[in-house]
């Protein structure tokens, strides 16, 4: 993790000002390790927001990050979890599980946003468990999807994180009820060459 952060100093002149929260490794089949540092501000996750470091045997070859700089000096909230769970039980439908509010800052056009970001309990035989985010001092809805019916889409390496980094938005063609991508004559369990990063979060680097 204090190798990350050195590197990202060295190469990334944003990256100093930055704080981090703790990081996440992931260790390929390569050997290579990948170091996911998410972007935090005042004790808050900041979303979408983050760094990652690769290295191989002996060195970092490979550094990304997404990093936002104009943040919030004041990051309390207007509105209790309560109030705004009351709020997104009644744009959903659905109650909010408990386990699944956060406090956070989230990224839009028109600047970083104080945000309640919570899940509503699942409703597998409809497919649908909707995320709400609703700003913490307005009670204004920022944004709403459902986890379920988005859960395929990702970003991508085209070939590789080498010969291709820049990511690619694409959707996944996992079957109902499936876990990996398949077809009659195929199922993928990793890629072919070993080399890309597996990406789980639903918030970006969080």
């Amino acid at each position: 993790e204090q190798a990350a952060k050195k590197v990202l100093a060295d190469q990334v002149e944003a990256s100093r000002g930055v704080t981090f929260g703790k990081a996440r490794i992931v260790r390929l089949a390569s050997r290579d390790r990948i170091v996911k540092l998410p972007q935090v501000h005042k004790g808050l996750f900041v979303a979408h927001r983050g760094a990652t470091v690769t290295f191989g045997d002996t060195a970092a070859r490979l550094v990304a990050s997404r990093l936002e700089t104009d943040l919030p000096a004041d990051v309390t909230p207007e509105l209790t979890a309560a109030q705004a769970s009351a709020i997104a039980e009644g744009r959903t439908g659905l109650p909010v599980d408990a386990e699944q509010i956060i406090l956070a800052l989230w990224p839009t056009p028109e600047g970083v946003r104080l945000v309640w970001a919570m899940s509503g309990r699942p409703v597998l035989e409809l497919a649908y468990q909707p995320v709400t985010v609703i700003d913490a001092k307005s009670g204004d809805i920022i944004y709403v999807y459902n986890a379920i019916k988005d859960l395929n889409l990702s970003k991508v390496y085209p070939s590789n994180p080498v010969k291709s980094p820049a990511l690619a938005d694409v959707t996944l063609p996992v079957g109902p009820g499936k876990t990996v991508l398949e077809n009659d004559l195929v199922q993928s369990l990793n890629c072919v060459d070993q080399k890309t990063v597996k990406s789980v979060s639903l918030m970006g680097f969080m």
